[in-house]
């Protein structure tokens, strides 16, 4: 069974700026998947994980991310945060 590599560039998601892959490490038949749609890269990962293949995430370095209701939300940053992009 091959390993299934999922990784996410946090950015703001209601600005476009969330990014995600998708690798499938098979000596066969390797592939690979891009977006930017946040419940696409969710979608796949459980799709990964029900399927029962190998499944690893990963995430560029966030220190902090607020996970409110809604995902749109996901990344928009909070009260009092400095940087705005």
């Amino acid at each position: 069974m091959p390993l299934i590599v999922h990784c996410a560039d946090i950015g703001s998601v209601s600005r476009g700026n969330f990014g995600w892959a998708r690798l499938v490490i098979d000596e066969r038949n390797p592939a690979c998947t891009t977006g930017h749609d946040i419940r696409k890269f969710a979608d796949a990962i459980a799709t990964d994980l029900n399927s029962g293949a190998h499944v690893a995430v990963g995430f560029e370095c966030p220190l902090f991310v607020p996970v409110p209701e809604d995902p749109e939300g996901l990344t928009s940053g909070g009260f009092g945060d400095a940087l705005t992009f």
